[in-house]
C-alpha cells in the first residue's frame, strides 16, 4: 500500500523532485551535534553537584528496598495451585503434569482429583505395605497402610503422612520446605531409577499455598540439606532429648535461626533449648 496524499505540497510544480522545501522538518548535522553537546553539559553540571554522604542506616534501608524476598523469587520463577482445597494434591499433580495441563484439566477438577486418588490406593492395595518397607524411607505395616488409604480418600486435604503414596505411585521423591522456619520434611523413593525430586516450597506459616520447584530453580537439595533442619515427620520433628548433645541442639537453634542465649544473659539450660526447637519445628500443614 502506498501513501498517494502528500503531507506537504511542494510549491515549485516545475521539479517535484526537489526536496528543499522539506528542509525546516530535518535534521541537520550541526543541530544533533548542537544538541548532543548540550545534553554532555548538563550530565557535567549534575557530576560537579554534590549531595551530601548518605549515612549507613540510610544505604542499608535503600538496599533492603531494592533487595527482592525469597517469596518474590518464588513468585518469579516458580509455579503454584492457588486458592483450592487441597494444595498438596494440585502442587503434586502440577509438578508431574505440568502447568498446561493442569489449565487443560481445569483448576481444581473434583472428578479427576477423586479419579487419580482412586488409581493411587488401588495400587497401594496391589503392592501391599512390604513394598513400602523395600522401595520407599518408611517403615509400613498393614494397619498403617489401610489408615493411609482411608486417609487420602476420605480427607478433604492430603495429610502429609500420606505423600508416601504419591512418591510410590509417581516414583517421585518430595521434599517439603519451609522458608520462614527453615525446616524441611523429606519422602523419598529408595529405586535407584527414582532421579526425579519434586521440591514444594512454604513461604507463609498461615497459607495452604505452595510454590512447586521440579529443576532446583530456586535452591537444589544439597543447599536446603546444608541449610534448613531436616525433620523426621511432621508430628514427630525430632527424636528424644537424650539422643542430642547441647553442642548438637545449638547448631540446630543456629540453623533455625533462634537465640543461643536468654534476654538476661544466661545460656539455655539442655531441655530448654531442646523445648524451645520442638516447640519452633511444629508444622502448621
Amino acid at each position: 500500500m502506498y501513501w498517494t496524499y502528500p503531507f506537504c505540497e511542494n510549491p515549485n510544480k516545475d521539479d517535484p523532485f526537489n526536496m528543499d522545501v522539506l528542509e525546516k522538518y530535518m535534521l541537520h548535522n550541526d543541530t544533533k551535534q548542537a544538541v548532543l553537546e548540550k545534553m554532555s553539559n548538563i550530565g557535567m553540571e549534575e557530576e560537579d553537584t554534590e549531595s551530601p554522604p548518605l549515612e549507613n542506616e540510610e544505604i542499608l534501608s535503600i538496599s533492603d528496598e531494592k533487595k527482592e524476598t525469597v517469596h518474590d523469587l518464588c513468585r518469579k520463577r516458580l509455579y503454584y495451585a492457588a486458592k483450592c482445597e487441597d494444595p498438596l494434591f494440585w502442587s503434586i499433580y502440577v509438578a508431574v503434569n505440568g502447568y498446561t495441563e493442569y489449565r487443560r484439566v481445569g483448576k481444581h477438577n473434583g472428578k479427576l482429583e477423586m479419579s487419580i486418588k482412586k488409581e493411587i490406593t488401588d495400587r497401594a492395595y496391589s503392592l501391599g505395605s512390604k513394598y513400602f518397607n523395600l522401595h520407599l524411607q518408611t517403615k509400613m505395616t498393614k494397619a498403617g497402610l489401610s489408615r493411609m488409604i482411608e486417609t487420602i480418600l476420605t480427607h478433604p486435604r492430603t495429610p502429609l503422612d500420606t505423600l508416601y503414596l504419591y512418591c510410590m505411585f509417581y516414583s517421585i521423591n518430595i521434599v517439603i520446605v519451609d522458608l520462614q522456619k527453615h525446616t524441611y520434611l523429606s519422602y523419598s523413593h529408595q529405586d535407584a531409577g527414582s532421579q526425579r525430586t519434586v521440591v514444594l516450597y512454604k513461604t507463609d506459616t498461615k497459607s495452604r499455598m505452595y510454590f512447586i520447584d521440579t529443576e532446583q530453580q530456586l535452591y537444589t537439595t544439597e543447599y536446603i540439606s546444608m541449610n534448613y533442619l531436616y525433620l523426621l515427620s511432621n508430628d514427630k520433628p525430632l527424636k528424644a532429648a537424650s539422643s542430642y548433645k547441647v553442642s548438637d541442639l545449638e547448631m540446630m537453634a543456629a540453623t533455625l535461626e533462634l537465640p543461643l542465649m536468654k534476654s538476661e544473659g544466661q545460656k539455655w539450660k539442655k531441655q530448654e533449648l531442646y523445648d524451645m526447637i520442638a516447640l519452633h519445628c511444629v508444622w502448621n500443614a
